[in-house]
């Protein structure tokens, strides 16, 4: 019995006139993943900014469930989709072009600084190189969550460091970049994206050039 073909789905399109072929992405998005830890802090906030306008109780519910929501949405609505194209002498982005006679390497790096699926310019073009290495260049961990007030005491800490490993590790899935070396200097080209999804990217990049 013949069975329907399962749909590939990705989080880029290819346009092609020419020469010219332009990929347009999207950022991955927040999602519910971030909204409890981010509630976790909320519950904070909202203490304080219940106490200092006389909220009430369901004042301080509203604003502890409605402050992640807002956070989330705000932090979506800057992640637009972009867009960069691959021509017959380069790359452009963001009205640059970088010739390919100076792009030495083109590799995805996580936000913790570690390379995949690097790219090498050699002799009659880019060759894809396998295996995973920290680059010199790397966004340093972030921050831990602030100490807990006396009121919330060890069980608060721990939750308080729960959620704010949970938020650095959502962070990080959902900003892996692509990156060029053009001549010495790292230049992303696209951002926003989880490691798969950079990883496949990448590959419908070698696959056009």
């Amino acid at each position: 019995m013949p069975t329907n073909p399962s749909q590939a789905t990705y989080s880029f399109e290819v346009k092609t006139e020419g020469d010219r072929h332009t990929i347009l992405y999207q950022k991955t998005k927040y999602g519910i993943k971030m909204y409890f830890p981010l509630l976790w802090i909320s519950l904070l906030i909202s203490a304080f900014i219940a106490v200092g306008l006389s909220l009430g109780v369901a004042g301080y519910i509203f604003l502890s469930l409605f402050l992640p929501v807002i956070t989330i949405v705000v932090m979506n609505y800057f992640r637009k989709p972009d867009s960069f194209s691959l021509t017959k002498t380069g790359i452009e982005h963001h009205g640059n072009l970088y010739d390919y006679a100076h792009i030495n390497g083109m590799y995805t790096k996580t936000p913790a600084g570690k390379q995949h699926q690097m790219m090498e310019y050699r002799s009659g073009g880019f060759v894809m190189v396998s295996g995973d290495r920290v680059g010199r260049i790397g966004a340093g961990a972030t921050a831990g969550v602030a100490t807990a007030t006396h009121a919330v005491g060890n069980a608060g800490l721990m939750i308080s460091n729960a959620a704010g490993n949970a938020m650095r590790r959502n962070f990080k899935a959902k900003n892996t970049r692509i990156y060029i070396l053009y001549g010495e200097k790292e230049i992303s080209i696209a951002r926003g994206l989880t490691e798969k999804g950079a990883s496949v990217l990448l590959q419908k990049v070698d696959e056009l050039m």
